[in-house]
């Protein structure tokens, strides 16, 4: 029981909690919290176990309200609202590591901070914006990595076939964007007053896209990797250049490119350090943009093409 007092301790409104959720054995409800007037649930789409992927939608919302029959019976879906969620997207991607370095390139868009997402794991991006008004943050990241921390072990074994889903995440590049306020998610999904439910699963709106453009918006325009929080947009458009030169009259010999900056040191010792830390940006210039340009016989920068996907993916949610 969560009870609000007034100043002078009377109670002036009181509402319910149902506690012991884990003990009811429902893996995604994360809490049911009522009174006389108003019922509130939280859950994910965890609650859909195997069919986990298809998150919560129009089509698997019986399933969801379903699961939580043994507590709580929900006929009628045309009052219930939104108060606050995540839109989100599981996009399948060859190389969803390569296509977050790519997603990097959108550090030079002064609109959002860019942090790592989970960094310990190298998981994914978070575009944060930087007006200080409403959480405005869409985040691109690594779903089987996320999903393999030891906190969902329950969930996977609690699946009728938890390994099928967990391998089926293998090539999952999950797009997520997380809205808290009424005005935000009428903004997304282009409705007007009331955030009904049933209007937001019935939208055709695309809020992962629209932020998606939003964020890569100048991407196009310079080739940003491994950017230290000192340098210049010249500095990086020059090595950029700079590399690109090396690889190209090396006919794309890594080998003869990395020798070509080892040849420096070999003239002056003290540039070790230097040429160390060239020879990291090479490396990284070459998996991203001319490997991949080459791999793929695509004329353009392995990173664009990468970007251009995942835009490509979303606009055929």
């Amino acid at each position: 029981i969560i009870k609000e007092e007034s100043v002078y301790g009377a109670i002036i409104k009181e509402k319910y909690r149902l506690s012991r959720l884990k003990s009811e054995g429902i893996i995604g409800l994360k809490d049911i919290e009522f009174n006389s007037e108003e019922l509130l649930i939280e859950i994910s789409a965890k609650i859909l176990l195997d069919n986990y992927m298809q998150g919560i939608t129009k089509n698997t919302l019986d399933e969801c309200f379903s699961k939580i029959s043994s507590i709580i019976s929900i006929n009628n879906y045309n009052n219930i609202e939104m108060l606050r969620g995540d839109f989100n997207a599981n996009l399948e991607i060859d190389g969803v590591r390569n296509t977050i370095d790519a997603l990097r390139l959108a550090r030079s868009n002064i609109g959002f901070k860019v942090d790592e997402y989970r960094s310990s794991k190298n998981n994914g991006l978070a575009f944060i914006g930087t007006q200080k008004s409403y959480k405005n943050r869409q985040i691109y990241y690594n779903k089987q990595v996320e999903m393999s921390q030891s906190k969902n072990k329950d969930f996977f074994k609690t699946c009728n076939n938890g390994n099928k889903l967990y391998n089926g995440l293998s090539n999952i590049l999950r797009v997520e964007q997380n809205v808290t306020s009424f005005a935000q998610i009428r903004k997304a999904v282009n409705i007007e007053r009331i955030t009904l439910l049933s209007k937001i699963l019935n939208s055709n709106s695309n809020p992962l896209l629209v932020k998606h453009k939003e964020i890569v918006k100048f991407a196009n325009q310079i080739l940003l990797f491994d950017e230290y929080k000192n340098q210049t947009k010249l500095q990086i458009a020059v090595e950029y250049m700079g590399f690109k030169g090396i690889l190209d009259e090396c006919q794309g010999d890594l080998n003869l490119s990395v020798a070509f900056l080892r040849s420096f040191m070999e003239k002056n010792h003290k540039q070790k350090d230097s040429f160390y830390r060239y020879k990291k940006k090479l490396l990284i210039f070459y998996s991203g943009y001319y490997n991949n340009k080459i791999n793929s016989g695509n004329s353009e920068s392995g990173y664009i093409f990468a970007l251009k996907t995942v835009q490509e993916k979303l606009e055929n949610l």
